[in-house]
């Protein structure tokens, strides 16, 4: 029988407690700069350039949580198979 050593699961424990973190943090993230460009596109005075500008960044921000929360989900999937 052979042990794992101890390195492996220490690495194995942080790569999952930083993957429990990354669930709570993006989203939080992403939702933060979504207001930000929210609060910003209200404060524009109307400037269809600035709108349109807000409402891409808003779209993209929304868009890059989903990837971002995609693949922590992925690497929890790859490191859950060696537990």
């Amino acid at each position: 029988m052979t042990m794992t050593p101890d390195i492996v699961n220490d690495a194995s424990r942080l790569i999952n407690d930083a993957t429990t973190w990354l669930y709570f943090i993006i989203p939080a993230t992403a939702g933060l700069f979504f207001a930000y460009h929210a609060w910003m596109k209200s404060m524009s005075d109307s400037d269809p350039a600035e709108i349109k500008s807000r409402n891409l960044a808003m779209k993209r921000s929304v868009l890059w949580g989903v990837v971002a929360l995609a693949a922590n989900a992925i690497v929890d999937l790859v490191f859950s198979y060696f537990k």
